[in-house]
């Protein structure tokens, strides 16, 4: 049986204790009030004399089509951003295909046409870079990927007569499908890149699956970095399209 005086001495040295926890609490709450204070004033000013609280993309929800413009304009080097191939090369850079070099007609990229949300190609060395784009977490549809894959690689890849070894496993440094989504978690169905099925009869040499891999990339960390690696290659004096680019950046790193 517990002594008393044992008793005692534990009941006041947890209410010691708790005096001594709750002493610290409201010094700490003391000096907290104060800074937060500070801090919301400071954000004030700057925000006065910066308006850096200002994105236009809080003015409307972007829906699919209105990203895959947004992206297809950053990387089109024929774009009236002016930049001619900085943003594409620095798309190109973080994927790990290789540098375009030549001129901005070397390339063409597109937005919404023949179904693909986003379309990088380049005729010499044949180069082809599909973007899926589930910027608004859209389901895919019917072998959608696969049916990318056949239409925009595949198909092209015979059109050049590339070696059958190449067309059945095209190279990386050439030839990608990215799956862009806004979480980890939503990822490319199955159905997507299989073979539909009313192809057996006459597609009966093609794959049952896209026999290249679809990457997944995040918009807040893989379009982030790309665009804050691009930001930084602009002309100094180019305010306009810096802070434009710094709103797309701030737009997803809130998500």
């Amino acid at each position: 049986m517990l002594d008393i005086a044992l008793y005692a001495t534990l009941v006041d040295a947890i209410a010691n204790f708790d005096s001594v926890r709750r002493r610290q609490r409201q010094q700490c709450l003391a000096g907290l009030i104060p800074a937060i204070t500070q801090h919301a004033a400071t954000s004030r000013e700057r925000n006065r004399l910066e308006s850096g609280n200002l994105n236009v993309f809080q003015f409307f929800s972007p829906g699919e089509t209105t990203h895959s413009r947004l992206l297809a304009y950053f990387l089109d080097p024929r774009a009236q951003h002016g930049q001619g191939t900085l943003f594409l090369a620095e798309f190109l850079l973080l994927l790990g295909i290789d540098a375009p070099g030549g001129t901005a007609h070397d390339w063409a990229v597109t937005a919404e046409t023949g179904r693909v949300d986003v379309l990088i190609r380049r005729a010499h060395p044949h180069t082809v870079v599909v973007i899926e784009n589930k910027s608004n977490y859209a389901i895919d549809q019917p072998n959608q990927l696969y049916r990318y894959w056949h239409q925009e690689i595949y198909l092209k890849q015979e059109a050049q007569h590339r070696p059958a070894a190449e067309i059945e496993r095209p190279p990386k440094s050439h030839y990608r499908l990215v799956y862009l989504s806004p979480a980890g978690w939503k990822q490319p169905d199955a159905q997507s890149l299989r073979r539909p099925e009313e192809w057996a009869e006459w597609g009966a040499h093609l794959p049952l699956v896209v026999p290249m891999e679809t990457e997944q990339h995040l918009f807040r960390s893989f379009v982030v970095q790309w665009l804050e690696n691009a930001i930084v290659r602009l002309p100094a004096g180019n305010h306009r399209l810096r802070e434009f680019t710094r709103q797309y950046i701030q737009f997803w790193q809130a998500r």
